[in-house]
């Protein structure tokens, strides 16, 4: 399952077994979820038509790795022919015949055609999409959560599709160990002097190897592959010389974190989502109340009070 979400920037979840992320750029960047290469896009109104499209031309829509390509995000473009929204743009004829070109296709138009994505009380509209280059393997899903706010004229949405059969998802990655050291103890001077007389044994090998390539008259082809090598090296020498002087300790970083939903907060997100909903339903005057409502239980929540 893929779910996209944003109120400033996109947010794209997906499984973390699946989940490689290379980023493009803030409001851009693409990611394998096993044989699907998912591109996640921000096209914010500001730019124009023509610069909007030619970001979306300059995307691959094949990979070597990939049997499928989805494009997903914010658009900002209105197509209402085909999409069943209000109205179309000029940016939105241009995405039409982009599409049409490319033989892509439309996730809102085959399953959600004519519900909104972006709903306010000013009016909604249609502009965050999924867009495909193949069908999928079995049925697929689309779910626009205008059920509720959270804290976002954009609705959350739920893209759930199946991989081909003869695709086997690669295991899990195993999850990422912080290192942690007993730092306080560099506060005793006889420890301290230990750490720094153990890294000028270790550092003198890395410094013959600086000193050898930087005597080279002739500069190394391919400077960052040997900057990075350096830097990973030194990382590794001040990891052997803490473990020499302080030791590690084991990470806590979960335990830290299982109280951070506080009965309050969850309170307040609750009150939220329920002014929400009542403005969703209401009608007449008392859709302004509850608009209203939900404002200020949204402020509350934000502020923590």
């Amino acid at each position: 399952m893929i779910s996209l979400f944003w109120s400033t920037r996109l947010a794209i979840i997906t499984s973390t077994a699946f989940n490689t992320p290379t980023p493009i750029s803030p409001t851009m960047y693409s990611h394998f979820v096993a044989c699907t290469l998912v591109h996640g896009v921000y096209l914010p109104p500001s730019l124009s038509p023509q610069v909007a499209l030619d970001i979306l031309t300059a995307l691959p829509l094949q990979h070597p790795k990939a049997s499928n390509t989805i494009i997903c995000g914010d658009f900002n473009a209105r197509m209402g022919h085909r999409l069943g929204d209000h109205r179309t743009n000029h940016r939105g004829r241009l995405f039409d015949s982009w599409i049409t070109d490319n033989d892509l296709l439309h996730g809102n138009e085959l399953l959600t055609c004519g519900q909104p994505t972006l709903i306010k009380p000013g009016g909604s509209s249609i502009v965050d999409w999924f867009l495909s280059t193949h069908h999928f393997a079995a049925p697929a899903s689309l779910v626009i959560r205008d059920d509720l706010s959270l804290g976002s004229d954009h609705k959350l949405m739920h893209f759930t599709f199946a991989l081909s059969p003869s695709v086997a998802p690669p295991p899990p990655p195993p999850p990422p160990q912080r290192l942690l050291w007993r730092l306080k103890k560099l506060a005793d001077d006889d420890i301290l002097a230990t750490y720094r007389d153990h890294f000028k044994v270790v550092m003198a090998t890395l410094s013959a190897s600086l000193q050898q390539h930087l005597s080279q008259t002739v500069p190394p082809d391919n400077h960052t592959i040997l900057i990075e090598g350096w830097n990973n090296d030194l990382c590794q020498l001040i990891y052997e010389s803490l473990d020499n002087s302080v030791g590690r300790k084991q990470s806590t970083e979960g335990h830290n974190n299982q109280h951070f939903w506080t009965a309050e907060m969850l309170a307040a997100i609750d009150h939220r989502e329920h002014h929400y909903t009542k403005w969703r339903r209401a009608n007449g005057l008392s859709k302004m109340a509850h608009w209203i409502r939900h404002q200020r239980a949204k402020a509350r929540q934000s502020c923590g009070g």
